[in-house]
């Protein structure tokens, strides 16, 4: 299994819950949710070699840990 950090964009403010499900069940970790002037920002932890997971992280952007901190 090869984890990795990643940040996912939407272009609308989304609940806790709907922020949970944009991510398919394909995160393992949600680390961070941030909501706010109409956008929302998820930060997760997935399997990168995860074929289920490929279409989610093909939308998201690979991260370090200390992005999620300082974000």
């Amino acid at each position: 299994m090869a984890t990795a950090i990643f940040k996912l964009e939407e272009k609308r403010e989304l609940s806790h819950e709907e922020a949970h499900k944009a991510l398919g069940g394909h995160a393992h970790n949600v680390l961070r949710i941030d909501v706010g002037a109409g956008a929302t920002t998820i930060y997760f932890a997935a399997d990168k070699a995860d074929a289920a997971a490929a279409p989610l992280l093909k939308r998201a952007t690979e991260v370090k840990l200390a992005d999620v901190a300082h974000g």
